[in-house]
């Protein structure tokens, strides 16, 4: 039996990936495992390693995009809550505490509505959105889960999952400002969360900003002339808009717009 502080589950996809090499860039000491997580030996690997801290990065969020979930509900809830709750019960049992990522889109902010925590939610008409939101429910009380709600995800890396990589190629972006989780502001912040805090975090970066201004902001950066629509929000057309904050994310942060403006830069395509 070894003994290591974090154990990541899943490292190929887009937040496990980024985690990963965020962690070696760090010179964090991790173990990483790429079992599924309905493959139950999974928990004996987790023995083995005996970690004091799980994040696990591993969950269906559908191919290209969430909808696939939709026809594929079985899958969705198989992973997203019943994989999920076993794995959950298996850290309570051995003292282990582990990290899962949720989703702020089970808020809908209709009428510019900002949502915290302990509000209700609006948005659970999605099998996905419902999935992570039923997840929740059943893990509320364990004291040994953190959950960080996440916003469309950009990061400073290229990536086909990025929210910057998609949009800087779009025709027409709207203008509709909404909660964002930029990875490199926030992720760095994963150890001392998982030591510190426990329970359902809205884990987005301070303000609101819109997908137009993000394009502005990278076009004046790098100096790219390329035309993109400016289109009106639909709320019948367009997915949700998530407006929230939190009151359990005790770290001071700079503005999401600002943090854009001064690093934009680093982006590589």
């Amino acid at each position: 039996m070894t003994n290591t502080d974090f154990l990541l589950i899943g490292k190929k996809g887009f937040l496990g990936s980024f985690i990963y090499n965020m962690f070696i860039e760090d010179n964090v000491k991790f173990i990483c495992l790429n079992d599924r997580l309905e493959d139950p030996t999974i928990y004996k690997k987790i023995k083995v390693h005996n970690p004091k801290y799980i994040i696990c990065a591993a969950g269906i969020v559908g191919k290209p995009n969430r909808d696939w979930c939709i026809i594929n509900p079985n899958e969705t809830i198989d992973t997203n809550i019943l994989c999920y709750y076993n794995l959950c019960n298996f850290c309570r049992d051995n003292d282990i505490k582990i990290l899962f990522f949720g989703s702020i889109g089970i808020y809908n902010s209709i009428n510019d509505k900002i949502f915290d925590e302990d509000d209700n939610p609006n948005n659970l008409n999605h099998i996905y959105l419902f999935s992570k939101y039923t997840f929740e429910r059943l893990v509320k009380e364990y004291k040994n889960v953190i959950i960080l709600r996440l916003g469309h995800c950009l990061s400073l890396k290229s990536n086909k999952k990025n929210l910057l990589t998609k949009i800087i190629n779009f025709k027409s972006v709207h203008n509709k400002k909404m909660s964002i989780t930029v990875l490199e502001q926030l992720f760095k912040f994963i150890p001392q969360i998982l030591k510190n805090n426990n329970g359902i975090i809205n884990f987005v970066s301070p303000g609101y900003i819109s997908l137009y201004d993000i394009v502005n902001i990278y076009k004046k950066v790098f100096n790219k002339n390329n035309h993109i629509k400016l289109t009106n929000y639909n709320y019948d057309k367009h997915r949700e808009i998530s407006l929230v904050k939190s009151k359990y994310l005790n770290i001071e942060l700079i503005n999401v717009y600002k943090y854009l403006n001064n690093n934009m830069y680093r982006y590589n395509e």
